[in-house]
């Protein structure tokens, strides 16, 4: 599994080319490989093992689940799709629903939004607490209740926190 989702199907990618990524490695990897891989699966699912699952998909993949009901159907989506036997599900149920939040003080208008101006849900590493921040303007906020006047200047509230203010600080970095 790890191969897999190092290789082929890490976190530059999306639910979106799953099924095509599944198709390039059938057809680019040998039959050793993806039986090994197609044994680690029905492992898995004999065992119900989706702790495991779920911290490989994380750890190797960059995939955040955070309900082991959706990593048990993603793994058992996987492996129908690997030894082609016919699924109900589809690789874009897999999706976040994207609702995005934009920084509100390098971006008050978000007609004019680009990408960079998102604010990202992460975790300090050092005490687990959940902050907001917008990597561009350096700001974070203690709160989803993202607006200008609750903005903190990120380094020194790490500061207050004993850290350093470094990115490396911080871990589950995603979209709000």
């Amino acid at each position: 599994m790890r191969y897999f989702f190092k290789c082929y199907f890490n976190q530059s990618e999306g639910f979106e080319d799953l099924d095509r990524i599944i198709d390039e490695f059938k057809k680019d990897e040998g039959e050793a490989t993806q039986l090994q891989l197609i044994r680690e699966l029905h492992h898995i699912i004999q065992t119900n093992n989706y702790d495991l699952a779920d911290s490989i998909l994380l750890e190797y993949g960059g995939r955040e689940f955070n309900d082991l009901v959706k990593v048990e159907k993603f793994i058992k989506f996987l492996y129908s799709r690997l030894i082609d036997k016919p699924t109900e599900v589809k690789a874009i149920d897999f999706r976040k629903i994207f609702k995005g939040v934009f920084c509100p003080i390098c971006c008050p208008n978000p007609e004019q939004a680009i990408f960079l101006n998102l604010i990202d849900k992460a975790t300090i590493i050092a005490n687990n607490m959940t902050i907001y921040i917008c990597k561009p303007c350096k700001l974070v906020w203690l709160t989803e209740d993202i607006r200008a006047e609750n903005a903190q200047d990120y380094k020194k509230f790490m500061k207050s926190l004993g850290l350093k203010g470094l990115w490396k600080e911080l871990k589950d970095v995603d979209y709000l």
